[in-house]
This record gives structure tokens, sequence and C-alpha cells, in this order.
């Protein structure tokens, strides 16, 4: 399935393309402060699913991913999946969300691909450009 099919991108919204040390694409992202000591940003229990679409990143070749949900540099991933997640009677607290804390260095590499704007198929373009190796072209976030 396309990307303009599973879910319509504002043509600002970035286009973030990673790859991860094992497979967190079911587990909920959340923002940690640049000492990665406390959650700065995380998503409500309905933010995690839009009709009846998980908000679940795309596979993408080669083991990449493309975001859905925000993710950067300092994102990590709790051990809580998006069906799970969305059960929830109500938002957690980011002190009940540190405890839940699978993985706080998760990324390989985390590239800024422009807006999603900028392409006609943003799927197709990026999954191109994975397989020509020319990932290099875009800004790397991590080091």
């Amino acid at each position: 399935m396309s990307l303009k099919k599973q879910r319509s991108l504002q043509a600002t919204a970035p286009l973030i393309l990673y790859k991860t040390k094992a497979d967190y694409s079911s587990r909920v992202p959340v923002r940690l402060s640049s000492d990665k000591k406390r959650i700065v940003a995380f998503p409500a229990p309905q933010d995690v699913k839009k009709g009846e679409l998980w908000l679940t990143p795309i596979s993408m070749h080669k083991g990449y991913w493309l975001d859905r949900q925000g993710v950067g540099p300092t994102t990590a991933f709790l051990n809580i999946t998006y069906p799970e997640y969305a059960a929830l009677l109500s938002t957690p607290t980011p002190e009940e969300l540190m405890q839940n804390i699978l993985e706080n260095e998760p990324f390989v590499e985390m590239y800024d691909c422009g807006k999603a704007g900028d392409y006609k198929d943003p799927e197709k373009t990026l999954n191109t450009a994975i397989q020509q190796e020319k990932l290099g072209q875009f800004r790397s976030l991590i080091e």
C-alpha cells in the first residue's frame, strides 16, 4: 500500500527515514530530553491510531522505516505496543512512561528527507534512494 493511501501527509510534514538496532515498529515512540533523563513529548492513547490505521512506521527497503509519529534523535521506544497503548483508559504520566522505556538508544541511522510536499510519491522515491545507496543526499540526524 502506498504512503498516500496509508496516510495523507501534510505538505510541510518532515519525512524522517531511519534504521534501528532491532524492530521497534510495533512499539510506541516517546521523545526524551537531550540528556535522556526525562520524557518531554509523548502521544495521548487516542493519538496512535487514525480511524482504523495504526500510526506505526512504514516498512521500507533494507530494514529502514518511514516515520509517522514524529521520531527524532532523542526518541525512545516503550515496551508498550500501539494496541496496548490505545487501550489505556487515561494518558500515563511522563514518570510512568519512563518506567516503560524499552530502548533509549534505538537508532543506527536517521535522515531528514525534506518535506512530504517535495515528493509526488515519497515512499517510492525514498525506497529508490535506499536501493541505490543514495541516502547521503539527505541530512543525517544522528552521529
